[in-house]
């Protein structure tokens, strides 16, 4: 599916939507971003505000030096927390 990056707003990304459509593995080709998935909710989440885009831009390239990729996700607090996960 070619989709924009959701956080560099880069065009033709593959996004791959799992989870019963909960989750968004997220491919961006754009060298100022990565790889790593983010939950709808924390997608809404960014829409209406919090954190500084370029923030998470950053820990989702330090993931990806690291072989690992970024989950974004909405706690149970309401805040935006992203974690890393190993690579597939």
């Amino acid at each position: 599916m070619g989709a924009s990056c959701v956080l560099c707003e880069t065009p033709g990304v593959l996004c791959i939507v799992t989870d019963l459509g909960k989750r968004h593995r997220i491919n961006c080709s754009s060298p100022r971003c990565g790889n790593y998935v983010i939950t709808d909710n924390a997608m809404g989440r960014l829409s209406t505000g919090g954190p500084q885009k370029s923030v998470l831009i950053e820990m989702v390239r330090r993931a990806n030096k690291h072989s690992k990729v970024l989950e974004i996700f909405v706690a149970g607090d309401g805040l935006l927390q992203a974690y890393e996960l190993p690579r597939d």
